[in-house]
């Protein structure tokens, strides 16, 4: 219905103008919501926790990371962030996370290191997996680790896996035994694919022999060891015929 000024009042106005300028408001309204949210000093990024590490040391993980406090806790590029820490030939798995309002969690799996490889006087650290770790001097060793030796191992550079059938025989040796019995094992040497002895800790030998029937001959292993007396030296142990295990005693 028309005014006096002939100009059709608020509930004569046609639906789809009304829906429209609506619309815009609510746009404006989101535009600003957005704008004052990546503004606010109440989403500034203040706090970057690092979980799971225990080699690499937390100032160096959120450097590669690439993501500094100070900025919008929305801004922070985590997408990056990941790409940029699994480049580091120490680390497996990286996930990273926001945790309002100011915290971004950097939850890293690193690699752990099987064994030593001994490469034209170099030692690079190896995972079971077979990826070279970093190169390590001898007299810094963090831990104790066996030595993987044989003719053909060759290493590669940090973050390279290693791809000769020699090397990754030995790993999967090692990668057989159970942890407590992997910290015995001093060297691992493959001189043939058919020859593979284990030099334990107590200086005494491991003769497999060939990688068939391994879990049968890890196995024998452990049992021997089990029920070997206390104080008993070994010679060595030759395990390759599973079906006729030999152990000989040093006199």
């Amino acid at each position: 219905m028309p005014t006096l000024t002939g100009y059709p009042i608020a509930d004569d106005l046609p639906e789809k103008p009304r829906f429209f300028w609506k619309t815009v408001f609510l746009a404006i309204v989101v535009v600003f919501f957005f704008y004052a949210l990546f503004n606010s000093s109440f989403l500034q990024l203040k706090y970057i926790v690092v979980q799971g590490n225990r080699h690499l040391k937390e100032r160096d993980v959120i450097k590669l990371a690439g993501i500094n406090p100070g900025i919008n806790i929305f801004q922070a590029d985590l997408r990056q962030g990941r790409e940029n820490l699994l480049t580091h030939p120490l680390i497996k798995k990286a996930t990273l996370y926001r945790r309002l309002p100011a915290t971004v969690v950097i939850d890293i799996t690193e690699r752990e290191p099987i064994a030593v490889i001994s490469d034209r006087d170099r030692l690079l650290l190896v995972d079971e997996e077979g990826y070279c770790l970093e190169e390590v001097k001898e007299g810094f060793l963090r831990e104790k680790l066996p030595f993987l030796t044989g003719k053909g191992i060759r290493s590669g550079r940090p973050g390279e896996k290693i791809v000769d059938s020699p090397g990754q025989l030995g790993l999967n040796y090692m990668v057989a035994l159970a942890p407590a019995l992997r910290e015995k094992v001093a060297e691992v040497h493959v001189a043939s694919s058919q020859n593979v002895i284990f030099y334990m800790a107590d200086h005494y030998q491991v003769r497999f022999g060939g990688i068939e029937k391994l879990e049968e001959k890890v196995k024998l292993l452990e049992n021997i060891l089990a029920a070997a007396p206390k104080g008993e030296l070994l010679e060595y142990i030759d395990l390759r015929d599973p079906l006729h295990p030999v152990k000989k005693v040093k006199e």
